[in-house]
């Protein structure tokens, strides 16, 4: 870059073709031809001009200009005229061309190239001005040809462009004998490749060149890109954005002609100063900004230069999401509209007033609104001179009074346009100081444009004090007019009254200034009737249907939100899409909102469906070139409630729409151009890709939940957008969860938990009820879950407690489909801690709540969740009557759990309903085992068999096995209770193929206790005599007792002994083995130290019984004093702890010693008391074993214990087809207010 600037030696040609002989001719080129000539003389340029030049005199002009141009330092040809492209090459046209100079055209038109490499080669910067963009003045279709006989070339249809042509005058052939040493060359044309440019208005100049004649004189001070690129932008602003010219530059150094330029003078150069800074601000806006502002400037029909220079003035205070900047300039429009007109009408006796507003006016329109700032400042001050003279009759002082306050009202209005909304407000204060002593109609109007700016200042800077005064200055000037009198004033105040009211209602946790803007909003509406004037009345209709979302929001139940809803539709019989597309889009998309909105509280997906409806209507107006950002919204409007239905149906397809939509909207809402938008679509997807993952059981869709969640919380944080994070933290516990329960990992359920209670810090009960309830809901949920993982009963209270509190908010009444989603897991979580606690109360309170429950979920109403819930009723009154011994409750269970039964298998899921029939076969086998019911018995073995097939032996090994164990229970007691040995056999067969899956597990004691079990059928089926199952019977209980021992599980480890000692006895009495029954022997000591008299009686009594029969098995085979000794011993204690007076008979049977022998085996009629003893399981033994449910029941020995377990249970809100258990974060809303 850049050594010390220096003067330059130029020269230039300025060629200006207006007179066209055969093609359409052009008024201005001439005038602007003579204008950039003299303006170059004037910058020390040695100048030639050229006009109307045929094709000959036109190449003679250029070559001569080459070779004049020799010894320059800069060349410069201007043209303005008709020009063509064709082929990579820019022609320009001569006056005589006509259709017949196509097919020659290598003579009949000039090609620019070569004239630009020539001159290159001479001189080191050469510079091309082209204003010959102008539409194609040959007929469409025709074709160029360099020579007679040449293949044709189409020619482009918006004059010349960025073509091939362009690209060779960079780097194409050198001119003969050059030596390319130059600094560059620049080639600026008036609009954009292959655009057209305009011609402007006749006997003027053109855009192009008015621009260049108003800019170009920057070039002694400022480098010459920065010059171009002032007057593209001026083109850009004084055609409204329909030409845009454009630069082909190879400068190898920065540019500069002379000294620097002496600034302009006085009020006009300080107006130009700032209008130069706005376009070079304007230059480096990327095109996203420039089309939201050409869109605005269309919509509105206001210039550019002021929305660009509202741009300006906002500076670092740009909102950054790029709707609320959309909302603040388009608010701005109507004000800017009205302070042009104003300044039009406004006629001001005093001459120096009247040049301070001339100027304003002009600064405004030239968007430098400092400088308008400034002559409005200098008109206050002659006014705050001329008011301390006025002494002339009250007439004439009226007139003053009434001007002074139109300046300062002008003054305000300048202020609203740079969003200096205080400013604004203090200048309304003054004008009507000055008016409401001469005129109740201008007073009116100033105080109720006061009221109007400080509710913008309050809207814009979130200060609710500006509110407060907003709603004073409006009752102030309600005072002035009457609903008699100025109907539609006072109409229009109400309105604007309302909105403020609602604003404020909306910041604020009660309700009353929301009740207050509805009843503004009424009052209106009396004078804006649907007949007089049908677009007010829409309009205002529409905003009472906002005010009705907000209250709605606030209460349980739909009315409010059904209101809203036909507040919108009313609005929309008015609003047609042709009359008012823009405002019919918007209703249509706010109807959709609150139809999303009343679905989340119903049960069926109507209004999601008639929602989806609404935002695709919305879409047909919405179009992503034409309003961007109103388009992006109404997709992530849109998404949400697709994402509401694909969770409530669980339906994939329908998420993947809503993941779709977000992601469409995600590439118009950047980070970058939109970070609040952006981080409110990750919100949301992280809720489509939660609901995915919770149907399909994806981890990778629930991961990229949390990582979307994450992301978002990356922009919204608590510091600057409190209630955005607590939403982000909501949704991150929502996916955190998910994750959590599907991994079984204990911390990311923490994590969960952590966000919710994050998210309750900013959502109070008192301000946000609803909202506050669903995250209670989120966090019972997540106790839950936690509890399922723990051993404790903790994480269940805690569960409870949160449930119950979001309870007391939805009611029966109100939100019936969120109370029985709420009770539903109320009650699930009161039966895994009455389960886990061994407590019947707890248990009666889940049965308690899932009867409320069932009074909403009427199998009438709501099939499915009926089914769901009277499975879960069934289930609690299964484990409450375990608990409590008690077959009526047993029975309550199995007439429950039929019902959910046959509701399922009318169109219930095949899971579900082998869900079901398992744990019927389970209750049944209860009561048929508790009851000796052979019939329940077969009914149990059958459900459970017809369960087994929903249940996939690969998929869920666990759950597989446990309905064989189940099977085999059921079959067991058929057997013992009906004396069919082929029972034995059957539950041995189910017994084994569960311990064979058990087998494969860490956790070794479930295996363990199987093989007891199948230790058990055996013994039994051996009837006590069998040798080969004794033999059998007695394996299975050692492999048990290799994991059960005293100290990890004490009562199965004594029924095993107990067990295997009667098989040893009975092994060693028929095989005569002398050494089982030793060893059966020693198992009974060895339980006497744990079966003792203090502990159980009756269990000491039945264990000493059997050791006596055993000791004297054993002194038959091999006599023995000792076992005498020890026998008379047993029996002794025996008979003391019997007492005659209990049991007579057994007590003389004890006091005879217990040794009568006859070969060896007891005489049964004699000695009855070992009736039993030694010839297979000790029937009055009773173990405690947990069953399935975990309650704990007493099994005799002998038979097969039950493990624990659940049948199924998902997390809040999983299973229950009411649809999510949280309010749908992140909806992005577009409530217009008028």
């Amino acid at each position: 870059m850049a050594e010390e600037p220096k003067a330059l030696k130029g020269v230039a040609l300025i060629i200006g073709q207006s007179e066209y002989q055969h093609v359409g001719k052009l008024p201005n080129p001439e005038n602007d031809a003579r204008a950039i000539e003299e303006m170059f003389d004037k910058l020390g340029f040695e100048t030639n001009v050229a006009t109307n030049r045929d094709a000959r005199k036109l190449r003679r002009d250029l070559e001569g200009f080459v070779d004049d141009a020799e010894g320059a330092d800069v060349a410069i040809i201007y043209y303005s005229g008709h020009g063509i492209e064709a082929g990579g090459e820019n022609y320009l046209v001569p006056v005589d061309a006509d259709i017949s100079a196509l097919d020659n055209a290598g003579e009949k038109l000039v090609p620019l190239s070569s004239i630009v490499a020539e001159l290159k080669a001479k001189v080191p910067v050469t510079i091309v001005l082209l204003d010959a963009c102008r539409n194609d003045p040959f007929p469409p279709g025709t074709l160029l040809k360099l020579a007679p006989g040449d293949e044709g070339k189409p020619i482009g249809a918006g004059g010349l462009g960025e073509t091939r042509g362009v690209v060779s005058l960079k780097g194409g052939a050198e001119a003969k004998g050059s030596v390319d040493d130059s600094l560059g060359q620049v080639i600026a044309f008036a609009a954009e490749p292959g655009k057209v440019a305009l011609d402007g208005p006749a006997d003027g100049n053109s855009p192009y060149s008015a621009a260049i004649l108003r800019h170009i004189d920057t070039m002694g001070g400022e480098e010459f890109g920065t010059v171009l690129r002032m007057i593209g932008e001026e083109v850009y602003l004084k055609t409204n954005g329909q030409q845009r010219p454009w630069v082909n530059e190879s400068l190898r150094r920065l540019l500069y002609f002379g000294t620097p330029a002496e600034a302009p003078k006085g009020d006009e150069g300080e107006i130009l100063r700032e209008r130069r800074q706005l376009l070079l601000t304007i230059s480096t806006l990327p095109d996203p900004e420039r089309r939201q502002i050409e869109t605005i400037s269309r919509d509105g029909k206001v210039p550019m230069d002021g929305l660009y220079a509202m741009l300006k003035a906002l500076g670092v205070d740009i909102p950054k999401d790029p709707a609320e900047l959309d909302k603040l300039l388009r608010g701005q429009t109507e004000r800017l509209k009205h302070v042009l007109a104003e300044r039009e009408t406004l006629k001001n006796p005093d001459p120096e007033i009247a040049r301070l507003s001339k100027l304003a006016e002009q600064a405004v329109q030239e968007g430098a609104l400092e400088a308008a700032q400034k002559f409005n400042e200098q008109a206050k001050a002659r006014i705050g001179e001329l008011s301390s003279t006025v002494d002339q009759a009250e007439a004439e002082l009226k007139a003053k009074r009434l001007e002074f306050a139109k300046v300062f009202a002008s003054s305000a209005r300048t202020y609203e346009i740079s969003f200096n909304f205080k400013e604004a407000a203090q200048d309304y204060a003054k004008a009507f100081e000055q008016a409401a002593k001469w005129s109740d109609e201008d007073a009116f109007y100033y105080k109720a444009a006061e009221a109007n700016a400080l509710s913008e200042q309050g809207d814009f800077s979130g200060d609710n004090a500006y509110l407060a005064q907003a709603l004073t200055a409006y009752e102030q000037a309600l005072t002035y007019v009457t609903r008699e009198k100025l109907p539609l004033l006072w109409a229009a105040t109400q309105n604007n009254m309302g909105a403020t009211l609602a604003t404020l209602g909306e910041r604020e946790a009660g309700r009353e200034n929301l009740d207050k803007a509805a009843a503004a909003y009424e009052q209106a509406l009396t004078v804006y009737t649907h007949d007089a004037y049908p677009d007010d009345w829409a309009s205002t209709y529409g905003n009472l249907g906002t005010v009705y979302w907000r209250l709605g929001q606030r209460e349980n139940g739909t009315a409010l939100l059904e209101r809203a809803v036909a507040a919108f539709r009313s609005a929309l019989e008015v609003q047609s899409l042709k009359k008012l597309p823009l405002e019919w889009a918007a209703t249509q998309n706010n109807l959709g909102i609150v139809l999303s909105e009343i679905g989340d509280r119903q049960t069926t997906s109507d209004s999601f469906r008639a929602a989806i409806e609404a935002h695709r209507a919305a879409l047909t107006e919405y179009n992503r070139e034409r309003v961007p950002l109103d388009w992006a919204l109404s997709q992530i409007n849109l998404g949400v409630v697709l994402a509401s239905l694909g969770a409530r149906e669980k339906d994939v397809p329908t998420l993947e729409q809503s993941v779709a939509a977000f992601q469409a909207a995600a590439e118009e809402m950047t980070r970058e151009r939109a970070p609040a938008q952006w981080a409110t679509i990750q919100n949301n997807l992280s809720t489509a890709f939660e609901s995915i993952g919770e149907i399909n059981g994806d981890i990778a869709a629930l991961q990229r939940a949390r990582e979307a969640a994450e992301a978002s919380l990356t922009v919204w944080t608590r510091e600057h957008a409190a209630a955005s994070w607590a939403n982000g933290q909501l949704t991150l516990g929502n996916a955190l969860q998910r994750l959590g329960a599907k991994q079984k990992n204990k911390e990311l359920l923490l994590q969960a938990a952590t966000a919710y209670q994050a998210a309750l810090s900013e959502y109070p009960r008192e301000k946000l009820p609803l909202d506050w309830a669903s995250l209670q809901q989120n966090l019972g949920s997540v106790n839950d879950t936690l509890g399922d993982l723990d051993t404790g009963t903790d994480y269940y209270i805690q569960a409870v407690t949160a449930y119950r509190q979001a309870w007391e908010v939805y009611t029966a009444t109100a939100a019936p489909g969120e109370f029985a989603s709420i009770g539903y897991s109320l009650a699930g979580t009161l039966s895994n801690w009455g389960e886990r606690a061994g407590d019947i109360s707890t248990l009666r309170q889940a049965i308690d709540v899932y009867g409320q429950v069932l009074r909403v979920r009427t199998r009438d109403k709501d099939p499915a969740n009926w089914a769901k819930t009277e499975f879960r009723l069934g289930c609690a009154l299964m484990m409450s009557g375990k608990l409590a011994s008690d077959d009526q409750l047993l029975q309550q269970s199995v007439d429950a759990l039929r019902a959910a039964l046959d509701g399922q298998t009318k169109g219930g899921d095949v899971t579900e309903i082998g869900q079901t029939r398992r744990v019927l076969g389970q209750t049944l086998s209860i009561l048929g085992d508790n009851t000796s019911n052979l019939d329940l018995l077969a009914q149990a073995a059958d459900m459970l068999e017809a369960a087994l097939p929903a249940y996939s032996k690969d998929a869920d090994p666990e759950e597989w096995a446990n309905i064989n164990y189940d099977l085999g229970f059921a079959l067991y007691s058929q057997g013992r209770i009906g004396g069919d040995a082929t029972f034995y056999a059957k539950a041995v067969e189910s017994f084994e193929t569960a311990a064979r899956i058990y087998d494969g597990f860490p956790d070794r004691m479930q295996w363990a206790r199987t093989k007891g079990d199948i230790g058990n059928a055996l013994l039994m089926a051996a009837d006590g005599k069998d040798v080969e199952l004794l033999t059998l019977a007695i394996a299975a209980y050692d492999a048990a007792l290799s994991v059960v021992t005293r100290e990890n599980a004490l009562a199965v480890w004594e029924n095993n002994q107990n067990n295997l000692a009667g098989g040893l006895s009975s092994l060693g009495y028929w095989a005569n083995d002398v050494g089982k029954l030793k060893r059966a022997a020693q198992i009974y000591r060895d339980l006497a130290t744990v079966r003792t008299i203090t502990r159980d009686p009756g269990l000491w009594i039945t264990n000493q019984t059997s050791l006596a029969q055993t000791l004297s098995m054993i002194a038959a085979r091999e006599p023995s004093a000792e076992l005498y000794e020890e026998a008379v011993a047993v029996n002794r204690a025996l008979a003391e702890q019997i007492g005659r007076e209990r049991d007579p008979e057994r007590w003389a049977n004890a006091r005879n010693d217990g040794l009568c022998l006859d070969h060896g085996r007891p005489r049964r009629k004699q000695c009855r008391a070992f009736r039993g003893g030694g010839v297979g399981p000790a029937r009055g033994d009773r173990g405690a074993k947990e069953d399935q449910f975990g309650a704990g029941r007493r099994l005799h020995a002998g038979q097969p214990v039950r493990r624990a377990g659940r049948s199924g249970r998902r997390p809040q809100g999983q299973g229950d087809g009411t649809g999510s258990d949280r309010r749908m974060p992140g909806r992005a809303r577009c409530l217009p207010r008028a």
